[in-house]
């Protein structure tokens, strides 16, 4: 009787499983693929077409943050600068759960989250990060209800963040108040 032969993908040898990366899209190599042990990881980072990956936009997938672990795939990601999650009907909850890869990433410049559902304590959690990220240059908020209490939440932050330099909160439901704030805190770090 023939032995029974069990592969795992990260067992199989480098070559057989860049073929294997060869039919995937960038999104699944990093939602399905990334982080899964430290080989797959090194087997991952030296794919030469993932290396030049330097933009993720899934804009309008209808994104699920329960699906996929995205704190960890933007915190140990080293070769995005740019990632677009507009439209994705994103609530305050999924943005808690996006914007916590982003204390430690140090490569994003970019990042779209316009058009979801970001409220207040969505606007508080991503001021939080600003405090410590030290990379992000352009945030697009707009179309989203961060309220005044958001606009303010980040003003303050922004007042000791000299990276961002570019932050979209238009459509906000924030008023004259809330968009002045964060434009005086903007000048101030430029």
């Amino acid at each position: 009787m023939p032995e029974k032969i069990s592969l795992k993908l990260d067992t199989l040898p480098v070559e057989l499983i860049y073929r294997i990366l060869d039919h995937l899209d960038a999104l699944v190599i990093l939602c399905s693929l990334q982080n899964i042990n430290t080989r797959m990881n090194a087997i991952i980072t030296s794919y030469q077409p993932f290396q030049a990956f330097a933009t993720l936009d899934v804009g309008q997938r209808r994104l699920s943050y329960e699906r996929f672990d995205w704190a960890n795939i933007i915190r140990y990601n080293t070769t995005l600068t740019t990632m677009i999650f507009c439209k994705n009907n994103l609530d305050d909850r999924a943005i808690a759960n996006l914007v916590r890869g982003l204390e430690h990433n140090s490569t994003l410049i970019s990042f779209d989250l316009s058009y979801n559902r970001i409220k207040t304590a969505g606007a508080r959690d991503i001021a939080t990060v600003l405090k410590y990220n030290q990379t992000l240059e352009t945030l697009n908020l707009s179309q989203n209800k961060i309220g005044i209490a958001g606009a303010i939440s980040l003003a303050i932050v922004l007042k000791h963040n000299t990276t961002l330099t570019k932050l979209d909160i238009k459509s906000n439901s924030c008023g004259d108040e809330g968009e002045q704030l964060v434009t005086d805190a903007l000048q101030r770090t430029t």
